[in-house]
């Protein structure tokens, strides 16, 4: 009986990796017969480019979400601070003024 293993793991080089495997293969076919006179070391320079790049793109990702998390985190401070304040102060959430012991003062004159 074959045995059905249905794994959903991913576990490819992407469209980036398989594009700088390309490029080597082509650049090194090239080098070795003759077309191009580069340094080995650009010859297989698509290779760390690509490394360079997925870590970098890694690196926008994770911050991207971090950034979205904290910006998030602090919307939810503010408005729950601006609750807390409502309940204080009033609807709005400013104080209110209570003007109702002011009824004999008199202002002040200028000199």
């Amino acid at each position: 009986m074959a045995e059905n293993n249905n794994s959903n793991a991913s576990g490819g080089i992407g469209c980036l990796g398989l594009l700088a495997v390309l490029l080597t293969v082509l650049f090194v076919g090239l080098k070795l017969t003759g077309f191009i006179a580069w340094s080995w070391f650009w010859v297989v320079s698509p290779i760390p480019i690509a490394i360079v790049l997925s870590i970098g793109l890694f690196i926008l990702v994770v911050g991207g979400v971090f950034g979205f998390i904290g910006a998030v985190a602090g919307v939810a401070a503010l408005l729950d601070r601006r609750d807390k304040n409502k309940q204080v102060h009033g609807r709005d959430g400013f104080a209110e003024l209570n003007l109702s012991g002011m009824k004999n003062v008199t202002p002040r004159r200028r000199r």
